[in-house]
């Protein structure tokens, strides 16, 4: 049975139903795979994820805690006057730590200058 329906424009166009969209977490900006599958045609969405994505893994949908200019510079002051230095290898072990460990990621996917950042 079929989850929703659209239909192809003119241009080759189709929209995504909502519910489509929210059981494969597709925004604006998403990749989709077309795949065939002997007579069927797979769509899913590529293994390319937003920084979006990442945080709400990480963090889980709670927003991260809003910090005044003045607090940001004190953080960065105290950790320069600390004298710690990075321990080797900590990114590395971070990311393996990570929940994002066997996910599929493309690492070697080519920059796009229209991606931009909100700040």
């Amino acid at each position: 049975m079929a989850i929703a329906r659209s239909k192809v424009t003119a241009q080759g166009q189709i929209s995504i139903p909502v519910e489509v969209r929210r059981r494969l977490g597709i925004g604006p900006g998403s990749v989709l795979e077309w795949e065939e599958d002997g007579d069927k045609i797979v769509v899913r969405r590529a293994g390319r994820f937003s920084f979006e994505d990442i945080h709400r893994v990480v963090f889980g949908a709670r927003a991260p805690k809003t910090r005044t200019i003045d607090e940001l510079k004190e953080g960065i002051r105290r950790y320069a006057i600390s004298g710690q230095r990075p321990k080797k290898g900590a990114i590395l072990n971070a990311l393996r730590r990570s929940p994002l460990v066997g996910v599929d990621l493309d690492l070697n996917r080519s920059l796009t200058p229209r991606r931009r950042v909100d700040l």
